[in-house]
């Protein structure tokens, strides 16, 4: 059944407050693996002018999954869950999100489009605190599997499913001395990060995703995938963690988006998945600004594509 394209414009109501925890800003950077002093200790994060704990940058999907959600099972919209992957995942910030905010979100349908097999569905949210102050805009893309007007009649599995990477030791990132004398195109760092199981499971606890095929090797064989895999989020959360490691100033992010293009299989083994992420300048804007290109791979395959970061680099 397709989707409902009268529906575009749909605003649902206001989520209820939303309070940042500083344990829970702390809880899930340990899950994404990133140790930066911003995330964990306050006086860290005042050297940046923040007056608590800085949540990493994409902890406000954890704020908006609650709405996205009412749009994902909206009867009126007529999406089918069980044909659903997150597609492609995009943050613009206004501010840093830190401990101690209370933040609402309203929720949009921005977008219903069709290409091929699949239709796409576009939530945007707009994270605001409760006095109406914006923080954070993001926009879930969620891909509907072979509802689209060139769909065969017989639906499969086949086709990406939510991609991911994870987390845990130190990031090993090697980097340029600078980004002002490069040139666009120019290799500005590397960052290897591996991931087992484990994580997977510290990933759902932070998230609140306890999707089965991120810990069931039952289910997630059962709709096509070889195995477990990780969480998308999971995976752009690894881009992003080498973006602040270059960066001088964890609050200096202004977007960041990605597609998610393959997923990452995580066996239950004592071997790591290595996530292998590379950052390039793309573009120097003014003023004192910059748009990276990230690429992240797993033995040799793209599992995020079109990802960029921008942010201010002096």
């Amino acid at each position: 059944m397709s989707l409902k394209s009268a529906y575009v414009g749909k605003v649902y109501p206001i989520t209820e407050p939303y309070l940042v925890g500083r344990e829970k800003v702390r809880e899930f950077a340990r899950a994404i693996g990133d140790h930066h002093p911003a995330y964990r200790d306050v006086s860290a994060a005042r050297v940046y002018g923040l007056r608590d704990v800085l949540a990493p940058p994409t902890f406000p999907f954890i704020v908006t999954m609650q709405a996205m959600n009412k749009a994902m099972f909206d009867p009126e919209i007529g999406l089918d869950y069980a044909r659903v992957v997150h597609g492609e995942q995009s943050f613009e910030y206004i501010r840093p999100l830190v401990a101690g905010d209370e933040v609402v979100v309203h929720a949009s349908i921005e977008a219903i489009d069709s290409a091929g097999r699949n239709e796409f569905l576009t939530v945007r949210s707009d994270v605001r605190t409760v006095d109406g102050d914006p923080v954070v805009t993001t926009r879930s893309v969620l891909v509907s599997r072979g509802t689209g007007l060139g769909a065969q009649a017989a639906a499969t599995a086949a086709g990406p499913r939510r991609d991911e990477p994870a987390p845990r030791p130190t990031i090993g990132l090697t980097q340029a001395d600078a980004i002002a004398p490069v040139e666009p195109g120019t290799l500005l760092a590397v960052g290897d990060f591996p991931l087992r199981r484990p994580d997977l499971i510290r990933y759902c606890g932070a998230s609140g995703d306890f999707n089965p095929i991120h810990w069931n090797e039952r289910v997630a064989t059962a709709v096509g995938l070889p195995n477990v895999i990780a969480h998308g989020m999971l995976t752009m959360a690894q881009a992003g963690r080498a973006v602040t490691t270059y960066l001088n100033d964890p609050t200096w992010w202004e977007s960041f988006s990605v597609r998610f293009t393959a997923p990452v299989v995580v066996p239950d083994d004592d071997e790591d998945v290595v996530v292998g992420v590379k950052i390039a300048l793309a573009e120097l804007l003014p003023p004192r600004r910059a748009r990276l290109d990230l690429t992240a791979t797993v033995d040799g395959v793209a599992v995020l594509g079109q990802a960029i970061a921008t942010a201010r680099v002096v």
